[in-house]
């Protein structure tokens, strides 16, 4: 029952001017929905035609079958009239009818008259004129009784809807209460268990979104299938190996003493440069792994908004060790991609902040490890790359091969050699020997090469005299290219398998591994406080437990009335 202000139709002196229009938009608020019953209160001693309570339920209820009239002040009509024509319905019709009451006046109020003495004096005035209102509903107490079974009534209509909204609401605080948990136990097994399973949850949910699509597996194949080979394209050696440079390291390395025959410090020292250009990008890999990892991490740790803490942590435990690259997930979108089903694990971790902390932390510092280790790794693959040369490479080819090579220009493919980084993005294929010109030799290996110096197997000069010092530092710059664009390709090749071994499987086996092992040693004190809950979730809990109860206590009161 809401007892709504009167409606006014003049503001008073000390009432704001928009105060008519103020009540009786309050009002129609209250009345609109379809399930209120209407109390249309009007005077008696008024015209009913001039009633703002039954203008009002007009309005919003234009059948007038869910309003109830009442009329008042009868005791104030003038002598010689009645409301019996509007009591019996033929002034206006309602489907729940009317009722007639006699309240207190301003003098009975006045002179402290209480609501039983008022009772009383209603039913003496029906009674003096009962020849006027006996057929009809009259009295304070036929009204209550009007408006309870009316009330019943809408109830007893609306009892599967009641009772399917209070079965949903009860399953919602079972599943929030299931969610929440149990109080936290205080010996000191029951807490180990809880801080395992917790644990265990939030691994399964890593290893799940390692799985899967965006944002985890997926973006990693992608650093390693597109973005580690285009930092690797991009690094443009044919560039970096210009004639000038390579004549200026040429004559560095020969140093007071020129070469002899061909400059092979000057070239070794040339592989080397080319060579350390590659350790950029395989860091840049490692640190893209990783930085995906931390963010899978992040979310099956932290909840949606409350994400920002893992994030910096995430920021804050890199130490800086992040660099601008093709190779940063961060663009691109693929690190933004959420993964579903997460949310159990968030809430039991929620529960708990600072085992939720000490689970970041173990995990962060785990992949920190792992992430140094995969650096290490990627930077010994170039390394002994750079300590031993093949030689058996610059063997194998021919002058015009080399050439070719450096230039890029496409002959008849050799099924036998595979394509180098740049030719697999060109389908250039290295030419078959020629068989004019066999490998280079070196003197005495029983090839064919003659005891006066370094000669072809057909016996010809590999550096042709008359061409002179600018073709020589040509054929230089297109062997150590191709030398250098055949260890591209291997690097390519070689650092996912690095990164995947030293980074990927071990988080995906045990991230929490050194967690685990130092759990062990730890004292009841020191577990009740990894699981002390957040202050919001058991008062969360009591607040479930309460709203619970009342409607298991409504659903046995429903039930006890209706079956």
């Amino acid at each position: 029952m809401v007892d709504v202000p009167g409606l006014t139709k003049v503001p008073t002196a000390n009432q704001p001017a928009s105060v008519v229009r103020d009540i009786e938009a309050m009002v129609k608020k209250f009345v609109t929905p379809p399930d209120v019953i209407v109390v249309a209160v009007s005077p008696a001693n008024a015209d009913i035609a001039t009633s703002d309570g039954i203008r009002v339920a007009r309005e919003v209820d234009p059948g007038l079958v869910r309003t109830v009239g009442v009329l008042t002040k009868l005791d104030l009509m003038d002598r010689g009239t009645d409301a019996s024509e509007v009591l019996a319905g033929r002034a206006v019709r309602l489907k729940l009818g009317w009722c007639a009451v006699v309240n207190r006046s301003q003098f009975d109020i006045n002179a402290d008259v209480d609501m039983s003495a008022a009772r009383a004096n209603e039913r003496a005035f029906f009674d003096a004129n009962r020849d006027k209102y006996s057929i009809v509903n009259c009295g304070t107490g036929v009204l209550t009784e009007m408006l309870t079974g009316i009330l019943g009534d809408s109830i007893r209509r609306r009892v599967p809807r009641i009772r399917e909204t209070i079965d949903g609401a009860a399953a919602a605080l079972e599943q929030e209460l299931r969610c929440l948990g149990t109080s936290v136990p205080s010996d000191r097994g029951a807490l180990m268990h809880e801080v395992l399973i917790s644990c265990g949850g939030f691994e399964k949910e890593f290893v799940k979104s390692l799985e899967g699509g965006r944002g985890g597996g997926e973006t990693i194949r992608v650093i390693f299938e597109d973005k580690l080979v285009n930092s690797l394209r991009s690094l443009n050696l044919r560039e970096f190996y210009g004639a000038e440079f390579v004549k200026s390291v040429v004559d560095a390395t020969d140093g007071y003493q020129p070469h002899l025959v061909a400059p092979e410090l000057g070239i070794r020292r040339l592989i080397e440069l080319g060579l350390a250009r590659l350790r950029d990008p395989a860091a840049q890999c490692v640190r893209a792994v990783d930085r995906v990892l931390r963010s899978m991490v992040e979310r099956s740790v932290e909840d949606g908004a409350g994400g920002r803490s893992g994030a910096a942590s995430s920021s804050a435990s890199s130490g800086g060790r992040g660099s601008s690259s093709s190779l940063d997930t961060s663009s691109g979108g693929q690190i933004g991609g959420r993964i579903v089903g997460q949310s159990g694990v968030r809430d039991q971790l929620r529960r708990f902040p600072s085992l939720r902390a000490a689970v970041a932390s173990a995990a962060y510092g785990a992949l920190d490890a792992r992430r140094d280790e995969s650096e290490r790794m990627v930077a010994a693959l170039v390394d002994m790359e750079a300590s031993y040369f093949d030689a058996d490479f610059f063997r194998r080819f021919t002058r015009e091969e080399h050439l070719r090579r450096f230039n890029n220009t496409a002959s008849e493919p050799d099924e036998s050699t595979a394509p180098t980084l740049d030719e697999a993005s060109s389908d250039v294929r290295p030419t078959r020997r020629s068989s004019e010109l066999s490998a280079w030799t070196t003197t005495g290996d029983g090839d064919g090469n003659d005891a006066n110096g370094i000669r072809t197997r057909d016996g010809a000069d590999p550096f042709p005299r008359p061409t002179g010092w600018d073709d020589r530092v040509g054929l230089i710059r297109a062997s150590v290219y191709a030398y250098v664009d055949a260890v591209r390709t291997r690097i390519a090749k070689s650092v996912p398998k690095a990164a995947v071994h030293c980074q990927v499987v071990p988080a995906r086996s045990g991230l929490l591994a050194d967690f685990y092992a130092n759990l062990g040693g730890k004292t009841r004190e020191e577990l009740a406080s990894l699981m002390a809950e957040d202050d919001g979730v058991g008062e969360r809990r009591e607040a479930c437990k309460t709203r619970l109860g009342l409607l298991n206590r409504a659903r046995a009161e429903i039930a006890a009335v209706v079956g």
